[in-house]
């Protein structure tokens, strides 16, 4: 069974702006970058704006409840951060989309949930 594919704008990411991630990492991605103040994720049904005010979340209650989980998990060694990968693909023009995954097996399989299309080129950027 295919997960949902969220495209997320972020405010303040120092390396992309507007990155994908599937629903079983949200809340791990969310953690990862939980020092940009303002993340829109956008889903097939709804959208969610969430703010981060000095790395505490603002909206969601389920989201803030599963970021607790996640906390706790890091504190206890039991967490590790999503990596950043940029994936290159040629539509009518060459594009580059940024996906946060476990590992490249994984990021590829969401972008190819996601896009039509065949990467070109997957490289780890984080």
């Amino acid at each position: 069974m295919e997960s949902t594919i969220y495209r997320i704008l972020l405010s303040g990411h120092k390396f992309a702006r507007e990155v994908i991630v599937n629903e079983d990492n949200l809340c791990s991605f969310l953690h990862t970058v939980r020092n940009c103040p303002l993340a829109v994720i956008m889903g097939p049904e709804n959208t969610i704006f969430l703010r981060m005010e000095q790395g505490n979340l603002i909206g969601d209650k389920k989201i803030k409840i599963q970021l607790q989980e996640i906390e706790q998990a890091e504190q206890a060694g039991n967490w590790s951060p999503l990596s950043l990968y940029q994936i290159s693909y040629y539509c009518i023009l060459h594009e580059t989309v940024y996906l946060y995954a476990k590992n490249r097996d994984q990021a590829k399989k969401d972008f190819l949930t996601w896009s039509i299309f065949e990467p070109d080129v997957i490289v780890l950027v984080a």
